[in-house]
């Protein structure tokens, strides 16, 4: 079943109509797989490959990623919120790898309007995805 047909039958599934089936992404080759607002809640993506996947937007509440080659952080910031898929993070409507972020947070922070305590904050969420990347 290619991947357009595992996401209908997933979308089916989730609205509890007969025939829908959760995704089943188990060990899926889904590398530069463009999965841009893919509703998928409770998929099974254990062991899959998202290296490069264009995750923006998709819902990933309940989905099992154990062992999935790609490291997906969300954190809820006081302004703006934070989405890192590996060394990609995006803050707002800024998109910078992190060493970028590490450089420029504070002058970003400052150009927009982010109190001292919340460039703080996010200089913080910075630091933390930065050790979370560095775990095997």
């Amino acid at each position: 079943m290619n991947l357009t047909a595992i996401l209908e039958k997933h979308k089916e599934y989730l609205a509890g109509e007969d025939g829908g089936v959760c995704a089943n992404l188990r060990c899926a080759n889904l590398r530069c797989a463009d999965l841009r607002c893919a509703d998928l809640r409770g998929a099974d993506l254990v062991c899959a490959n998202l290296t490069g996947a264009d995750l923006t937007g998709a819902d990933l509440r309940g989905a099992n990623l154990t062992g999935a080659k790609q490291r997906l952080i969300h954190i809820k910031g006081s302004q703006h919120a934070i989405y890192a898929i590996d060394n990609d993070i995006r803050i707002g409507c800024q998109r910078h790898s992190l060493a970028e972020w590490l450089e420029i947070y504070p002058d970003l922070g400052v150009k927009n309007n982010y109190t001292l305590d919340q460039i703080r904050e996010y200089g913080i969420y910075l630091k933390s995805i930065q050790e979370i990347l560095k775990e095997p």
